[in-house]
């Protein structure tokens, strides 16, 4: 019979060692990663723009590298690990052939749904309560991605507590410019009410009172401001702005913008959500 040679004395087993608590963590079951449908929509902007009055004073350029970032925004969002279907709302077939010939990457995510007007701010909501009743839905601008954070959101969580997170985005490096240098970040000092992107669960049937205070277009000034008021007093949402732990990025290094767009919001529909680090 062998016998086993004496560990050194750092090196002897005892039978009330106790597991380190780093080990015990790396020994737990990794956590799964949320499924977010996100929902987005985009223009088809071509040369017959410069016709119209939003955009006269554009140039071509500009169209194009706006529609390029529209791409890039939508392919970041698809590349996403937490994102499990992109759901695009469009009414003209000519923009689904547009995405379809710039987008390579993830396309099993994303699906194309044909709405009456995909511009219009109820449409969304109609479509999120009608089609993903009991998932976990982020509608954001196409030009506004997911970025860090996300696999800490809690489908149950946003369930019983009822939260709405509605997040003022981040800039960084991107191809054409540096967008964490621009004015209406989450990492500025100052708070100036604008937002995103929207996460939530939709849990039951979308009011009429709700749909009808969301009776505008989804690219006018103020709309993110009317939206929290509607859903924290009308929805009874806990609408918060995680912004601190739940990253979006904005993609904007074009200087093209639609010079007619209105401001809706005012002093009895505003609602802010400043800046927190918490997802309660």
């Amino acid at each position: 019979m062998t016998s086993e040679k004496p560990l050194p004395a750092q090196q002897k087993r005892t039978t009330n060692q106790q597991i380190p608590l780093q080990s015990q963590q790396k020994k737990t079951t990794k956590q799964p990663l949320p499924k977010i449908h996100a929902i987005v929509s985009m223009p088809l902007l071509t040369k017959k723009d410069l016709q119209t009055e939003q955009y006269r004073t554009s140039t071509i350029e500009e169209i194009e590298e706006r529609m390029s970032e529209y791409v890039t925004g939508l392919q970041n969002t698809l590349n996403h690990e937490c994102v499990h279907r992109v759901h695009f709302l469009y009414n003209e077939s000519n923009v689904v052939d547009y995405v379809k010939a710039h987008v390579k990457i993830n396309t099993t995510k994303l699906v194309f749904n044909r709405v009456e007007d995909p511009l219009h701010q109820a449409t969304y909501f109609d479509f999120a309560y009608k089609k993903l009743q009991g998932e976990i839905v982020m509608y954001t601008n196409i030009d506004v991605y997911p970025g860090e954070g996300f696999e800490l959101i809690n489908k149950d969580g946003l369930i019983s507590k009822k939260l709405m997170y509605t997040l003022t985005r981040h800039g960084k490096q991107e191809k054409n410019c540096d967008m964490s240098k621009t004015n209406i970040t989450c990492d500025r000092k100052g708070y100036v009410g604008s937002h995103d992107s929207y996460i939530f669960v939709p849990d039951g049937p979308l009011s009429p009172q709700i749909r009808k205070a969301l009776n505008f277009r989804s690219v006018v000034f103020g709309q993110e401001n009317v939206m929290i008021h509607t859903f924290r007093n009308l929805g009874h949402f806990k609408v918060t702005n995680p912004c601190k732990v739940l990253f979006v990025y904005h993609i904007h290094c074009s200087n093209l913008r639609d010079s007619t767009r209105s401001r809706i919001n005012t002093s009895a529909n505003t609602g802010r959500a400043p800046p927190t680090d918490t997802l309660k």
